[in-house]
């Protein structure tokens, strides 16, 4: 129904929103320009379909009066890979015997600061990784903290006087922001291309303006903090930079397949050995309560318990025969084996549940 005419004239069906706010962008939109006068929907549709999924129908913008095309329309991708191979195919080439140039929108507020998805991506990119005088707030406690945020590819990490908190990007439930007020009023059928005049703020004026502005992030582990800025740059690189590493489209895109540690070559081929870690608890000497323990090699190769280790101690009365006839009423071979053998004579040992009745059932 969108441009459609009733009684002569055409009428805007648009997404209503309570808050405008809070409203973001969805996706990746790019801005196609120099658009012959021709071209409908269906053909841009055709022309900017085949190189990702679209959040939605291709928008040609059009005069409100007369309904004809005004020589530009907006492409949303769900994905920024789908628009970047979309700009790189299409900007430059001919539709309809002109050519047409495609690049990101971006949407400007009173400052001239540009919105979007695609600017987020960028701010993300240019943000600094450590931001002074962040202010943050719990959802548990009435204080409200200023000290330093730090941004890592994994993590955020927030040090304050007596607050040290570190949330972790797959711990993220949801994080919105919230953009301070406008600080012109204006309802225009269009962000692109009316530009709002300034107003001359003081640098005091605009911090207090910028505080308005929130970033409210939700964790899986019910942590719920409010992040805070004077500066507007900051908050929007900030939520830029969480949006980033948080929605990744490729599961190759999460940390742990980016993250190169060393090969291993220097780590020492056996660093792990079991009889010196039972020694270090006494276990071998011929004096005190490791008397009462001794170790076994009746499992080597894994013949006997293919899912105990191949070292075992045992008590010292108890032979490898014993053992072996022992394991045959365990489930899975598990018999009583030590795990650990405190100074005093306590020990904690392991085994499976008894193989019990004719039938040797747990």
């Amino acid at each position: 129904m969108n441009m459609i005419k009733l009684f002569g004239k055409p009428i805007r069906v648009n997404m209503s929103a309570a808050d405008r706010r809070t409203t973001q962008d969805i996706g990746a939109k790019l801005f196609v320009g120099n658009l012959d006068l021709s071209i409908d929907d269906k053909l841009l549709y055709d022309a900017f379909g085949a190189f990702g999924s679209m959040v939605q129908t291709p928008q040609i913008a059009r005069d409100q009066l007369s309904g004809n095309s005004r020589g530009f329309a907006f492409v949303s991708y769900t994905t920024f890979e789908a628009a970047d191979l979309a700009i790189q195919s299409m900007d430059g080439q001919y539709l309809a015997n002109k050519p047409i140039n495609v690049k990101y929108a971006f949407k400007k507020d009173a400052k001239g600061e540009r919105h979007g998805s695609a600017a987020e991506r960028m701010l993300a990119a240019e943000a600094q990784s450590v931001v002074e005088r962040m202010r943050l707030s719990c959802a548990d406690q009435n204080i409200e903290y200023e000290g330093t945020l730090q941004l890592t590819r994994h993590h955020i990490l927030f040090t304050a006087d007596g607050l040290k908190l570190e949330i972790g990007y797959p711990m993220i439930h949801s994080a919105i922001l919230i953009r301070p007020p406008r600080l012109v009023g204006r309802d225009s059928d269009s962000d692109y291309e009316q530009q709002m005049e300034p107003q001359a703020l003081s640098a005091e004026e605009l911090a207090v303006w910028a505080l308005q502005g929130a970033i409210r992030i939700r964790c899986h582990n019910f942590v719920f903090v409010t992040l805070r800025s004077s500066s507007v740059r900051n908050l929007y690189g900030v939520f830029a930079t969480i949006k980033y590493f948080s929605c990744v489209s490729l599961l190759k895109s999460l940390y742990a397949f980016k993250c190169h540690t060393d090969s291993g070559k220097d780590i020492p081929a056996k660093h792990f050995d079991l009889r010196t870690e039972f020694q270090r608890m006494g276990v071998g000497n011929a004096d005190g309560v490791s008397r009462y323990w001794r170790f076994s090699e009746s499992n080597r190769k894994f013949q006997l318990c293919a899912t105990y280790p191949p070292l075992l101690v045992v008590p010292s009365k108890i032979s490898d025969a014993t053992l072996t006839y022992a394991a045959w009423y365990r489930s899975k071979a598990r018999l009583p084996a030590l795990c650990y053998l405190h100074p005093n004579g306590f020990s904690m040992t392991r085994s499976s549940q008894p193989m019990v009745g004719l039938k040797q059932a747990r």
